[in-house]
């Protein structure tokens, strides 16, 4: 999953966005072409470190994609690497926002952003938000992909034990 992810946002920095989106891209940053340049170099070198097979080298990606996001924080492709990045961190909690902000710039900017978001409400223990955008991938799963239909249903009943689990917190010590 990992792989094809990686894969798939390299090869789709072209990707046709929607109006509200500012795409990296010379002609709309014709004031500060220096700046442009800089950004671009750090968005490049982001998508060649989450390019590297078979382990994608998430940290120092996210470092680069962060710098390029200082010039462009309106670029939903970079919004999404940004949360992928953040997804395999110890820093998991904050890819949600990243998530938001490019669903907000382009709401079909990949197949799987329902999935992200919902992995990203999931983790912030908000039940309720996380199911309803892992039904929505589950609308868009090719259905021979057995072992992602699979993983999306593991994902919901998380959830809905989860919900359960929270209204009856049980103390418990943990002795080492």
């Amino acid at each position: 999953m990992k792989k094809i992810l990686a894969i798939l946002t390299i090869f789709t920095i072209g990707y046709i966005s929607y109006s509200q989106e500012v795409t990296f891209d010379k002609k709309n940053f014709k004031d500060d072409k220096g700046a442009f340049k800089e950004a671009e170099a750090h968005l490049k070198e982001g998508d060649r470190l989450m390019g590297i097979m078979p382990f994608p080298h998430y940290n120092a990606a996210l470092k680069e994609y962060l710098l390029a996001q200082q010039f462009n924080p309106k670029f939903s492709i970079l919004n999404y690497n940004i949360g992928i990045c953040y997804l395999n961190t110890p820093l998991k909690f904050k890819a949600l926002e990243y998530f938001q902000n490019a669903f907000k710039l382009n709401a079909g900017i990949f197949p799987d952003i329902h999935y992200y978001l919902g992995r990203g409400y999931h983790l912030k223990m908000e039940w309720d938000k996380a199911i309803e955008h892992y039904e929505a991938y589950k609308k868009v799963i090719n259905p021979k992909d057995v072992a992602k239909g699979q993983d999306v249903q593991k994902k919901i009943f998380e959830c809905n034990s989860g919900k359960k689990l929270v209204t009856t917190p049980v103390r418990v010590w943990i002795d080492n």
